[in-house]
């Protein structure tokens, strides 16, 4: 094939793939905190801490400042109450959290902020503003794809995970069995779909494509897109951002 040609097709597909692009959410350069919560409906426990991470629904600083996501754990399934948002990755993804901080505890209610258990919340504590610089990370939607685009603040030496959440805002769900029965719970930033995909290192710009996830859960009022950018050999986020993902957005 003639080199011509092939230089003809590369641009026709790069413009073809950012054909009808849109930026949904950019972080900056100063970095954005991501809260991580662990969560199930079989935990009596829950309800306030998913209160209080919910409230930020309603913050100013939602997306510019901080993250907020849930994630629920399926072990708790076994005290009679099935959370049909849990799933086993989750758990797994909580324990291999804990193994990296070398306390190997998991536990609900459970806080993790920016990579770290944070134990803030059950003493009324505020969280940490964060005012480090970082790279740049956007959320762009094209006609197929979700893209990622991370540009460093330095040039990073270990590979690095780009992950993308869809996330469920404003579902109820009355509980009617297990630690919670006879309780309407009511859940927010509850994580729905997490894909992850690695990246490059030593480049100046990363980036990465997601199939654009589609919305199949109705319980929810809202939806959100959660994105940040991880070292293979950390789970603290170099970046993040976020967005609301509405269906004007997601058509």
């Amino acid at each position: 094939m003639p080199l011509v040609f092939i230089t003809m097709l590369l641009l026709f597909s790069s413009a073809e793939l950012y054909a009808q692009s849109k930026v949904l959410a950019e972080s900056g350069e100063t970095r954005v905190a991501l809260l991580e919560l662990y969560t199930s409906e079989g935990c009596n426990s829950c309800p306030p801490a998913e209160a209080w991470h919910g409230s930020y629904k309603e913050d100013v600083n939602l997306w510019q400042q901080i993250v907020p996501i849930a994630f629920h754990v399926d072990y708790w399934d076994k005290l009679g109450w099935k959370d049909v948002f849990a799933k086993p990755e989750f758990s797994q993804r909580q324990r291999d959290n804990s193994k990296y901080q070398s306390n190997g505890q998991v536990y609900t209610p459970m806080f993790v902020f920016n990579g770290y258990e944070w134990r803030g919340w059950f003493d009324g504590d505020s969280l940490r503003k964060w005012k480090r610089p970082a790279g740049n990370l956007t959320i762009v939607k094209t006609t197929q794809y979700i893209v990622l685009t991370y540009k460093p603040k330095r040039t990073e030496d270990d590979a690095m995970v780009g992950n993308l959440a869809l996330l469920g805002c404003g579902a109820s769900v009355d509980v009617t069995a297990g630690e919670n029965k006879g309780s309407t719970l009511e859940h927010d930033f509850v994580v729905l779909n997490l894909m992850q995909k690695k990246l490059k290192a030593s480049e100046s710009i990363v980036r990465c494509l997601f199939a654009s996830p589609g919305i199949t859960n109705q319980d929810f009022q809202r939806y959100a897109l959660a994105a940040w950018v991880t070292s293979t050999t950390s789970p603290t986020p170099l970046q993040c951002t976020g967005c609301w993902y509405d269906e004007d957005i997601a058509d």
